[in-house]
């Protein structure tokens, strides 16, 4: 069983390496503010503007695991079989809210699959476009999902401010999303007067890419024609973030 672990581990890093290419050949060595600008340039390649091609492919492939599907916030698994296309329930999480985006209805940044999720329509409702930071008290959250494998929040953050905190086993998945948007689109984390960065540098390294996020980022690369940076690597995060961003 260890040598079919090891292999295992072996062919999903040997298929890694082997995606990235030289893709970072470029960046490799630069931090702070020239690594930032170098990455919004590398990875502003994808021109896709079909919302309804990527929620077809996010349901029916991307994290579609035998006809199931599961929510990014909660671990609850959902039937959906291979012809589902988000309308109902589950249906499909912008992590970064579409009411955020610097451009209204933009439909590249509605499309970009390297924020979707698949999410139950209720957590999803909850979400609502609350900023993605820490719940400073879970016993007095508005929203507690006891019910389900995973558990998210809704409540007041330290400051008093209504957030959404995410569950811990998504939480890095969460955060490299977010910290991608803001790269790709130069859209702003901070949201209803909470700067969610310093949160969502914490969750990255807490919570850091596992084969699933791996494979999907792959995936959503053969798909539009870029890729995460941080989930290839996570430790841009703080090569970037320990730096103060203009």
């Amino acid at each position: 069983m260890q040598k079919i672990i090891f292999t295992l581990i072996l062919l999903s890093l040997t298929i890694f390496c082997f995606a990235q290419g030289n893709y970072y050949d470029s960046v490799i060595n630069l931090t702070g503010q020239s690594l930032y600008t170098a990455l919004h340039s590398l990875i502003s390649t994808n021109t896709n503007n079909s919302y309804n091609g990527s929620k077809a492919f996010l349901f029916q492939q991307l994290d579609n695991v035998d006809g199931y599907v599961t929510c990014i916030y909660t671990g609850q698994s959902f039937y959906v079989g291979y012809n589902y296309t988000g309308s109902t329930n589950p249906n499909t999480e912008h992590t970064y809210a579409q009411s955020w985006f610097a451009v209204e209805d933009d439909p590249v940044r509605r499309s970009d699959l390297h924020h979707l999720f698949p999410t139950d329509s209720n957590v999803n409702s909850a979400r609502s476009n609350y900023p993605l930071f820490t719940v400073a008290n879970h016993n007095s959250a508005s929203v507690y999902y006891s019910y389900t494998p995973w558990q998210s929040y809704r409540g007041l953050s330290a400051n008093g401010y209504t957030v959404f905190e995410p569950a811990d086993e998504s939480k890095g998945n969460i955060a490299r999303a977010l910290l991608y948007f803001n790269t790709r689109y130069y859209d702003t984390l901070t949201q209803q007067n909470v700067n969610m960065i310093p949160d969502l540098v914490i969750w990255n390294e807490q919570d850091p890419p596992d084969a699933i996020e791996i494979a999907r980022n792959n995936a959503i690369y053969e798909f539009q024609n870029n890729r995460n940076p941080y989930v290839d690597h996570p430790e841009f995060v703080n090569r970037i973030w320990t730096t103060p961003i203009s």
